[in-house]
């Protein structure tokens, strides 16, 4: 992205060049949400060769660095191990991300209606609820087909989250 002077003086980002990001996750987005299995296949095998990139980082700097850290050995083993787990075997790591996934999408719905209750005084403190409703429901949806729905949701939920990112980048790209 290139930098450039605002009018009020301040160094800034060209807003017009997320346009291209932004087709870009669009294009992603409808993707995932045509092809849900294989964008959550593509998910999880992603986070596995994370965890195994970060394994051997952590093992061969703990070899490096610190020979007697004995956390960074253990840690780096198991990032590795979880990381070749999900590799080989993804349908096991996809359910584990999908639980992971509804156990989030709880807390947070939860969480954002007794927000919305302790912030009462103000304008619009109804709206975390609609949001903690919509977190609850997305739970339900995640648990009412689980384990089965781990083929799928991760793909459909990431589908969908790349392409309102994509859309509001475009719209951002528009209107700066």
């Amino acid at each position: 992205m290139s930098m450039e002077m605002t009018a009020e003086g301040r160094t800034g980002v060209d807003p017009g060049r997320y346009g291209t990001l932004g087709l870009i996750l669009l294009i992603l987005g409808i993707i995932g949400i045509i092809f849900p299995v294989f964008a959550t296949w593509m998910v999880v095998w992603l986070i596995a060769f994370l965890l195994i990139i970060g394994g051997f980082a952590l093992v061969f700097g703990t070899a490096y660095v610190d020979r007697k850290n004995f956390g960074g050995w253990i840690l780096g083993l198991i990032l590795l191990i979880f990381g070749f787990a999900m590799l080989f075997y993804p349908y096991f790591g996809a359910v584990a991300m999908t639980t992971i996934m509804g156990i989030f999408f709880i807390i947070a719905g939860i969480g954002s209606i007794i927000f919305a209750f302790a912030v009462r005084e103000y304008r619009g403190w109804w709206l975390p609820i609609i949001s903690g409703v919509i977190s609850l429901i997305l739970a339900a949806l995640i648990f009412v087909g689980w384990p089965e729905s781990s083929k799928w949701i991760i793909g459909l939920f990431v589908g969908i989250d790349l392409l309102l990112q994509g859309i509001s980048l475009m719209v951002m790209s528009k209107f700066a």
